[in-house]
């Protein structure tokens, strides 16, 4: 089943049902099994693929479609528009904490602590991402990020280029740094047109598949999770 886990296509169930509109009762009663047996399955991390069939036939869809969506999800150019670029030029303690909830995932307690901010601070910072509906702030102030899906970050925009010229820094410096071999590999090449052409290719298909990896396994418990900065440039001329 290739690197999509139950837990991860059992999600994707979750959300087709939800699109149906068919309940945990309905199915129940469509697959012959008790609804409290049917919410175990779908919150265990792993199980029999029976299952996964008996759920699929139920909802009208094909177990390999299924599987074929999940490995073809697509990848989202992610272009961050010029007022909220605005913002984080002025406040970079605010892009931390924007960050550090939608694409690392970590408690607004943890974020707190990490970057020592009052709760007044915080507060402040998440009305603004909340305004600019980064975030959605519900009812007692609970924070609900986005879900997590495969994107490429557009470099457009003042703020932007500071941020990837930031991180590619920070990428080389950690590379450099290592005692792994491998970690930064700096190439020159000489070919025609159509391999450069194909080498674009190649490496835009890479890295949408660690992509939609990053969104089908972060949410995985049941697996360690390493963070991984990728840097990937190509630019014509020569070295001198």
């Amino acid at each position: 089943m290739s690197t999509i886990s139950y837990a991860i296509v059992m999600k994707a169930l979750k959300n087709l049902l939800r699109a149906q509109k068919i309940s945990y009762a309905d199915l129940a009663n469509r697959i012959d099994v008790p609804e409290d047996t049917l919410k175990k399955w779908f919150t265990s991390t792993d199980g029999a693929y029976s299952r996964i069939s008996l759920i699929c036939q139920a909802a009208g869809v094909s177990f390999s479609e299924l599987l074929k969506d999940l490995e073809r999800q697509n990848v989202v150019t992610y272009e961050m528009g010029g007022e909220q670029q605005a913002y984080f030029s002025k406040d970079y303690h605010a892009f931390k904490v924007y960050w550090l909830l939608v694409y690392e995932r970590l408690s607004v307690e943890s974020i707190q602590k990490l970057l020592q901010l009052n709760l007044g601070e915080l507060k402040k910072i998440l009305l603004k991402l909340d305004r600019f509906k980064l975030i959605e702030l519900g009812p007692y102030d609970k924070v609900v990020t986005p879900e997590v899906v495969p994107i490429r970050w557009s470099p457009k925009g003042v703020f932007m280029r500071k941020i990837f010229t930031d991180w590619s820094h920070g990428v080389i410096e950690k590379s450099t740094s290592s005692e792994k071999s491998g970690d930064i590999i700096l190439q020159y090449f000489q070919i025609s047109s159509e391999s450069e052409v194909e080498l674009r290719e190649d490496l835009i298909k890479l890295e949408e598949k660690y992509a939609r990896r990053t969104s089908r396994e972060m949410g995985m418990k049941e697996i360690e999770i390493k963070k991984m900065r990728f840097l990937c440039a190509l630019a014509e001329g020569g070295y001198v």
